[in-house]
């Protein structure tokens, strides 16, 4: 009974801190993207099954993400330096992977392919965040 009143505290404490339109233009638009996909090429579409795995880890990670205080990058120089780093070392490994349809600008590791520049315009946002007054 206790685990049970526990559990939902922490899931109302969750669901009243959550930014609601935010979150529903979110998973609307990750919605729009499946149904677009399904419309496609139905179930029988290997990129609508991935644009699935991609929503839900997305939603997940999300969720996991806004339980970070972003506030303490404030005053941790430290962090968002390390953030600074990696974003320029994933952007100078462009130069280690083969073109992909005559850019480089992915990298590839396995099946992933991943632009680093995403990466860099999240970390732009922190680092810009972080030090304005």
């Amino acid at each position: 009974m206790g685990l049970k009143k526990s559990f939902s505290n922490i899931t109302s404490q969750y669901a009243s801190g959550i930014d609601k339109p935010l979150f529903a233009t979110v998973v609307a638009l990750c919605l729009f993207s499946i149904f677009n996909l399904y419309g496609i090429g139905g179930t029988q579409n290997p990129y609508f099954w991935k644009q699935v795995i991609f929503v839900i880890l997305g939603i997940v990670m999300m969720s996991i993400f806004s339980f970070f205080n972003y506030r303490y990058l404030k005053n941790n120089s430290v962090a968002v330096f390390a953030l600074y780093i990696i974003s320029v070392f994933l952007l100078m490994m462009l130069f280690l992977f083969d073109s992909i349809r005559g850019v480089r600008a992915w990298i590839s590791i396995g099946g992933l392919t991943f632009e680093p520049a995403e990466f860099v315009k999240l970390v732009i946002v922190v680092f810009v965040g972080c030090h304005r007054s």
